[in-house]
């Protein structure tokens, strides 16, 4: 359709909103150009600028997924001292435990001991 962008006066658009936009002067006849047939279904060439944009859709998404695991993967989480102190501190952590092992079970050697020789004790006045 054919807009007529006659001037009048004081810069106004005399026709902007008159019947020459619709096509012929006051019909029912819209000039939207739309991708439907005489009945108003949607036509194959519809569909396939629909699934076309839905596969621009996740391609994009995808797209965006992997640069941002790409930064994830070349930015550390951790920095690399705190993270070399915190494998110290577990390497220390995990020493003092085999110490307090060690010094539990020496005491529990001598516990026994003592046990063994209260048994033998009462065994002999039995």
């Amino acid at each position: 359709a054919v807009v007529s962008t006659q001037s009048t006066g004081a810069g106004h658009l005399s026709n902007y909103t008159g019947p020459s936009l619709n096509g012929s002067g006051g019909t029912e006849t819209c000039m939207y150009w739309d991708y439907r047939d005489d009945e108003g279904n949607a036509t194959v060439y519809w569909w396939k600028l629909k699934a076309v944009q839905f596969i621009f859709v996740v391609v994009f998404e995808h797209f965006v997924f992997t640069v941002v695991r790409c930064i994830d993967l070349l930015i550390p989480d951790i920095p690399e001292k705190l993270e070399a102190l915190i494998h110290l501190e577990d390497s220390f952590a995990r020493e003092m435990m085999k110490e307090v092992i060690e010094v539990d079970l020496e005491q529990l050697e001598d516990m026994r001991k003592r046990i063994e020789v209260k048994r033998r004790q009462r065994s002999k006045y039995a």
